[in-house]
């Protein structure tokens, strides 16, 4: 196995470590509703001023939701930002998740081995994703891992969290 694809198997065995078993019915349907890189639509470059962000080789990971709170029926904003703040090409690796630890869900929605981004790059992809109805409270979370394509080290993550209530 390469030095990459092993950070982020431990990477993921490390988030789905924490969480209960799936239920009968499975969980991850419920995230599905067209999440995915198609869902992925270039947005204005920038972020809101709370978001949190990961750096490596360069490159800068930031995530951003449009609020906290979500309700059945919500449609849920991820921005995710992606900027090489070098002067010449990088290669790194992403992984997109969703956690919601209550639920069993670990849910990833993009992942790149090796993704190079010309010099100055910085472009923002909002996901967009209607949620369905997950039952009562719940805490999710969307994780973000970002590492160098060249060896596989260097890995960094970011997370945001939201909560999902009934009306």
């Amino acid at each position: 196995m390469s030095g990459r694809w092993g950070v982020v198997l431990l990477c993921v065995c490390l988030l789905c470590a924490s969480m209960p078993l799936a239920t009968a019915t499975d969980p991850n349907e419920r995230l599905s509703g067209g999440a995915g890189l198609s869902g992925f639509q270039p947005s204005a470059a920038g972020t809101a001023p709370n978001a949190k962000y990961v750096m490596v080789d360069d490159v800068r990971l930031d995530l951003d939701l449009d609020k906290r709170t979500y309700r059945p029926g919500d449609l849920m904003l991820l921005n995710i930002t992606l900027e090489n703040t070098a002067n010449e090409p990088r290669t790194v690796g992403i992984f997109i998740i969703c956690v919601i630890p209550e639920l069993g869900v670990a849910r990833g929605v993009a992942f790149r081995d090796a993704v190079t981004l010309p010099a100055n790059f910085a472009r923002t992809f909002t996901l967009r994703l209607r949620l369905p109805d997950l039952g009562d409270v719940h805490y999710g979370r969307w994780y973000g891992f970002l590492w160098s394509a060249a060896d596989g080290f260097g890995v960094g993550s970011v997370g945001v969290g939201w909560w999902y209530e009934r009306d």
